[in-house]
Parts: C-alpha cells; sequence; structure tokens
C-alpha cells in the first residue's frame, strides 16, 4: 500500500461552515417566528386590559388637551366681546369654578341658566 498525503481544501472548509451557519441561523429565524404566530394572539388577550387602559389614558390626555384649549379661546373670545366691568364681575364666579372642577363647572353653568 502506497502513503499518501493528505491536503486540506481550507477554501472549501470555510465555504462548507459558513453554509452550514447560514443554515442554522435561518433555522432559527423560522422557529422564532412560529413561535411568534402561537405566543402573540395569547399575550395580546392576556394584556387586553392593559393596553385598553394605556390607550384610553392617552386619549383623555389628548381630549383634555384640546378641552384646555377650546375653553382658553372662549375665554379670550369672551374677555375681547365683555368689558371691564364685566369682567371684574365674572372673575367671582371664574375663581369658583375653578375651584369645583372641570365638571363641576358645567353643572354650575348649567345652574346658572336656570336661575336666570
Amino acid at each position: 500500500m502506497k502513503h499518501q498525503q493528505v491536503v486540506p481544501d481550507y477554501a472549501a472548509m470555510v465555504k462548507t461552515s459558513g453554509t452550514c451557519l447560514c443554515l442554522v441561523f435561518s433555522g432559527w429565524v423560522l422557529f422564532k417566528l412560529v413561535q411568534a404566530i402561537f405566543w402573540l394572539p395569547g399575550y395580546l388577550e392576556k394584556n387586553q386590559e392593559q393596553l385598553y387602559r394605556r390607550v384610553e389614558q392617552r386619549s383623555s390626555i389628548a381630549s383634555d388637551d384640546k378641552v384646555k384649549q377650546v375653553v382658553d379661546n372662549q375665554s379670550l373670545q369672551v374677555c375681547e366681546l365683555t368689558g371691564a366691568k364685566q369682567l371684574d364681575q365674572g372673575g367671582e364666579k371664574d375663581t369658583i369654578m375653578e375651584e369645583k372642577g372641570e365638571n363641576d363647572a358645567v353643572e354650575c353653568e348649567a345652574d346658572n341658566k336656570k336661575d336666570k
């Protein structure tokens, strides 16, 4: 039997290892995607109430800002339309409404209209 010398082909080894690593990575990504398909709906159902609360808080904050802007705009228009005498008289009513809060202020206005 003749003695044979083995010469490793390093380029082919690197190419093969890179291909194997790409296959393993692709399999891992596929596994994570399939896992997400089954995991995500359960996670969303579990945290649905928390998500709704966050959406309501954000929408109420946005609506509160809009209400404040509208109230500010209306008060500016009232100041422009009325004279200084009426502002002095209305100042007491404004402080009362501010102390009661936003919801109570609406009720206070309705009560004032009923009294007139």
